[in-house]
């Protein structure tokens, strides 16, 4: 890439504050000052963790949110390895060059980390070579994990190429508790941070990035978690580098479910939002609609949006729809159990029902179903019944088990959906129970934001808007709660009181 192709600069005060001065008519939300950088930032940002260049629709989004009053972005190398950033860096040229955006408008964000695809290849390549790349944390065989300056370097020189720019607004280490959750020491955890951080000063001075931080999914846990990513250790880390650092932004999960970031005194007796408030952090948060119920181990993850395809579903609908899938299932499983083809091929192969009726509640949603059936299912049954259909005294067995699996297949998306609708319906009952000020905002996904929107401390909201639907439905405008009635509902759902045991999945 020639430097004439690249994008000089980076956000400024008086850039986005020009922004939302040409954007106020469709503004959603007042802007939020962005930590001690000054900038303006939107409540709502684009996260990117499942965009990609191929899908038309992705860069629609993009495009929609920017000219709607979202101009914070946030990405990875790992987010659909690279092609995240390469959207992004494609959508971003073209509006610079057509001049509907100026680059000092915008906050663009990445981070470093995750070691997955080429990067993984690079990094086996070093090891065989005897010149491994230091620091690497190897947690599971296709995704590794390192946030030494060598790698910091590499992967902060390959996004800046993807995304077609100079300089990043900032960039994060990305989940560095990656090492903790692999036995690593705490004393050795906060010493590679430092090490991180004085690389990242360097970086600072050649203007790659203009400020740095930390995303941690551990950041809320409670102090005596083996896990726990302590906020106040950072900022003391930060600050005997140098009283000027640039650490300067936090990211961490925060939905309904999940709200220790709000409410867990884990830093000397402050949370995390009141922890980066004192210290004035630019706060992200993530997750707002993927929520996993706390103190459940075996908890499945909760939506909290409107699932699709499907109005008002009772308790009545819902059972009956339970009957029609269990005889199915039972139909299914009870050919299985007939199966004599063994010399063939393993009754193994040929178990979907009763495997599946073990694996099903671990489905956290349609598109997850999808992805088994497709890439997992299909294919080793249909080698499966191809083997076995070489013996012509099996093909009535092999029709009939066609027509089962298939019947059961068609019901698992609807079972899903209506089971979900169920879970939501309370969930909605109880938030509004509790704060009946949300009976005024439309859909599950807008109550949620409306309540984290009414929480203090809180910059930028990170969603998943990946379709023009999405963006205008997180953009659109809303009122903040009154925050005492906000921390109200989230004690409630904190605690497991009634509300929670009332939305789990049955």
């Amino acid at each position: 890439m020639n430097a004439k192709s690249k994008v000089p600069t980076g956000a400024s005060v008086s850039g986005t504050e020009n922004y939302f001065r040409r954007f106020s008519p469709v503004q959603a939300q007042e802007p939020r000052k962005f930590g001690r950088t000054g900038w303006l930032a939107s409540f709502i940002g684009f996260g990117s963790y499942r965009v990609d260049q191929q899908t038309p629709e992705h860069r629609e989004a993009l495009t929609l949110a920017l000219r709607s009053g979202c101009n914070l972005i946030d990405t990875s190398p790992n987010y659909r390895e690279g092609a995240a950033e390469a959207l992004i860096g494609d959508t971003l040229s073209a509006a610079f060059s057509e001049k509907s955006l100026q680059r000092e408008e915008l906050i663009i964000i990445s981070k470093v980390g995750y070691v997955q695809g080429s990067e993984l290849e690079l990094a086996r390549m070093r090891i065989e070579q005897d010149r491994p790349i230091p620091e690497m944390t190897q947690f599971a065989p296709d995704c590794w994990h390192c946030f030494s300056p060598e790698f910091i370097s590499l992967q902060l020189t390959q996004s800046l190429a993807r995304l077609k720019l100079e300089t990043l607004d900032a960039v994060l280490l990305h989940n560095p508790e990656q090492f903790l959750q692999t036995g690593g020491s705490h004393a050795e955890y906060y010493e590679r941070i430092k090490r991180a951080f004085l690389h990242l000063e360097e970086e600072v001075a050649r203007g790659r990035i203009q400020f740095y931080g930390v995303s941690s999914n551990t950041f809320p846990e409670p102090k005596t978690s083996s896990d726990f990513t302590s906020l106040e250790i950072l900022l003391e880390i930060a600050s005997k580098i140098s009283p000027n650092h640039h650490f300067a932004v936090i990211q961490c999960p925060f939905n309904l479910l999940e709200s220790g970031a709000a409410l867990e005194p884990n830093n000397a007796g402050k949370t995390v939002f009141e922890t980066a408030a004192q210290a004035k952090l630019a706060v992200l948060t993530n997750r707002p609609f993927n929520a996993y119920p706390q103190n459940e181990p075996n908890a499945q993850m909760l939506r909290l949006t409107d699932p699709p395809g499907r109005g008002e579903v009772t308790e009545g609908f819902l059972e009956i729809f339970r009957e029609k899938f269990q005889t199915a299932l039972s139909d299914l499983m009870q050919l299985e159990a007939a199966y004599t083809g063994q010399e063939f091929v393993p009754a193994g192969s040929l178990s979907w029902g009763h495997l599946l009726r073990k694996k099903l509640p671990e489905l956290t949603s349609l598109e997850s179903w999808q992805r088994v059936l497709c890439t997992q299912i299909r294919p080793q049954l249909e080698r499966a019944l191809g083997v076995l259909s070489q013996s012509p005294e099996y093909h009535p067995w092999i029709d009939e088990y066609r027509f089962r699996s298939e019947e059961f297949f068609e019901l698992v998306p609807d079972f899903l959906v209506a089971q979900q609708s169920l879970v939501k319906k309370r969930l909605t009952e109880e938030l509004l129970e509790l704060c009946p000020e949300l009976g005024s905002t439309s859909t599950l996904s807008r109550k949620v934001l409306r309540l984290y929107h009414s929480i203090p401390g809180i910059q930028t909201v990170l969603a998943g808007v990946r379709t023009p639907a999405y963006v205008q439905d997180a953009l659109s405008p809303m009122e903040r709660l009154d925050p005492e009635k906000a921390f109200e509902v989230l004690r409630s759902f904190q605690h497991g009181d009634e509300a929670g045991a009332r939305i789990r999945f049955t």
